[in-house]
């Protein structure tokens, strides 16, 4: 109901007239214009940036640039390569071998190791008779060239 200076009253709740069907339709027809232009910028960028990426490809093609992984590439079969650690690992603990040649530093059997030590003993600091170590393993170790703890692979 309407007052007498022709305002709607305010318990009413309601709008008083439809929206402008023409208002609306406006407003979709410039949204679905903008969404246009937008894709169709976006595919123009895209298709720019592609040839700019492939005429700067010093390497060669796309595809031969996907072939290869970057580092660290992960392994094809973990329980092989694992298997193969071990095996490394016991034959360096159970055979003999040169540690440093030049210093006549040799790698013995663990095995022969322990009886070694359970023949001599541990020497003790300060002890009389028992001569100072000249180098320390962590020294004599450190100062060994670095070796490949890595199967070779075919090629390399």
């Amino acid at each position: 109901m309407k007052s007498k200076n022709n305002q709607p009253d305010a318990g009413e709740g309601y709008e008083a007239r439809d929206a402008d069907a023409v208002s609306v339709a406006l407003a979709a027809v410039l949204v679905l214009l903008v969404a246009f232009l937008v894709a169709l910028v976006a595919g123009g960028l895209f298709q720019y940036l592609s040839r700019r990426a492939l005429s700067r490809d010093e390497r060669g093609s796309a595809m031969e640039a996907q072939k290869q992984f970057p580092e660290p590439r992960l392994q094809v079969a973990p329980e092989q390569d694992l298997k193969v650690f071990h095996a490394r690992e016991d034959a360096e603990l159970q055979t003999y071998g040169w540690i440093d040649k030049q210093a006549g530093v040799v790698r013995i059997p663990i095995e022969r190791a322990m009886d070694l030590l359970l023949e001599k003993g541990l020497p003790v600091r300060g002890q009389p008779g028992a001569s100072p170590p000249q180098k320390t393993d962590l020294q004599l170790q450190q100062e060994r060239p670095l070796q490949s703890t890595l199967p070779k692979q075919e090629g390399q």
